[in-house]
């Protein structure tokens, strides 16, 4: 009894503390992943289907406001302030450089020569990876924010947190071959294999194996009375089981799945660009530069240019008939996950040093020792 006792003050002792943040705590928590949780129960409690709302128009204007944004930021971030370092750093070269010239060279083969297959393996790609990199974000704002937060995890702890989320993604990625798809991505019709049809329950096993090696690091900090992080810090690795396991699987909710990513790349994306506008002087005009520029650039890549492109009908009529869309949404899909790879590691001391959290009114000291 003593023991639970213990645990139930812990528990309350990360919901009550002192306010430490990027905007401000209902901000944070609801960018980082708790609006997720609301509208997850909205949608359980009003039993809300695809088959009977349309949400197909609602997700839409999320994608233009929210989603493509998020991608372009990060366009932004690497090419305008990290650009020095693209032909000096070999990860930034790979980032920067290599992988953008390979994607489009996968493409520009597939307009060339009609390659229909060409498309599905960038879109496999883009299945395989996307699970990779909603863990990792999810890890990344965990580990930073709890250290923004003054509670510091070893190297050992990082490591097991970190991979404690794998088998979730593993499992979000293996339940597309459970059954037998015949889909549309954009256009772009597709089929998988349903060659683990008989393995559904055990992937669902899967999914939640990671739990118990992340809780027993948090018992362990507990039994060595180590600061717990806030409920904040904690949201991101909650809310990422609700992304992505198949067992807690909702259609309607998977549709906004991509918003509430694009919300907690914000979050820190947003401290990030503060800092920079705050540093430069330039007030609103800063702000304009950085998140004008992504707004204009995210309309024009995903929607107009491609548009038009497709309307011109250059290509073949065996092609899809909006493949400029799909080229795009592609190569900036895969694109962007090498940009954040690069970008939010423990090493870039430069977004280390824009990233800081306030508290009590006033700017605090660098969010932590690691970046996402």
């Amino acid at each position: 009894m003593r023991r639970l006792r213990r645990i139930f003050f812990e528990v309350t002792k990360m919901m009550v503390q002192p306010a430490r943040c990027f905007f401000s705590p209902i901000v944070d928590f609801m960018m980082i992943g708790g609006l997720s949780l609301l509208v997850l129960a909205l949608v359980v409690a009003l039993n809300l289907q695809v088959s009977t709302f349309d949400i197909s128009l609602l997700a839409w204007y999320l994608a233009f406001f929210v989603n493509g944004p998020h991608f372009l930021i990060s366009y932004l971030m690497l090419y305008g302030g990290h650009r020095g370092r693209l032909l000096k750093d070999i990860r930034f070269f790979w980032a920067g450089v290599l992988a953008p010239l390979l994607l489009l060279g996968a493409v520009g083969y597939a307009l060339m020569t009609a390659r229909i297959d060409v498309l599905r393996g960038l879109l496999y790609l883009m299945l395989f990876t996307v699970g990779w990199h909603y863990i990792k974000q999810s890890y990344g704002c965990f580990i930073v924010y709890s250290a923004g937060q003054g509670a510091f995890f070893s190297r050992s702890e990082q490591l097991i947190i970190r991979y404690s989320l794998f088998p979730l993604w593993w499992a979000s990625f293996l339940r597309l071959f459970t059954g037998r798809y015949d889909n549309n991505f954009a256009g772009l019709p597709y089929s998988l294999p349903s060659v683990l049809s008989d393995w559904t329950r055990e992937l669902h096993l899967l999914s939640l194996l990671g739990v118990l090696p992340a809780l027993a690091v948090f018992l362990c900090r507990w039994k060595r009375n180590e600061k717990w992080p806030g409920l904040i810090a904690v949201t991101p690795l909650l809310m990422i089981y609700l992304w992505l396991s198949p067992l807690l699987r909702n259609e309607f909710f998977l549709v906004l799945i991509p918003l509430f990513h694009s919300l907690q790349y914000m979050l820190f994306s947003g401290a990030y660009t503060r800092s920079k506008v705050q540093r430069s002087g330039r007030a609103w005009l800063g702000y304009a530069a950085w998140w004008g520029s992504a707004f204009v650039l995210a309309a024009l890549l995903f929607n107009y240019l491609p548009v038009y492109l497709d309307q011109l009908r250059l290509l073949p009529l065996a092609m899809p008939i909006n493949t400029f869309m799909l080229c795009f949404v592609l190569f900036i899909n895969v694109h962007h996950y090498f940009i954040d790879n690069v970008m939010w590691r423990g090493g870039n001391q430069e977004v280390r040093e824009n990233i800081g959290m306030r508290t009590l009114g006033r700017t605090a000291e660098s969010a932590g020792r690691s970046a996402i």
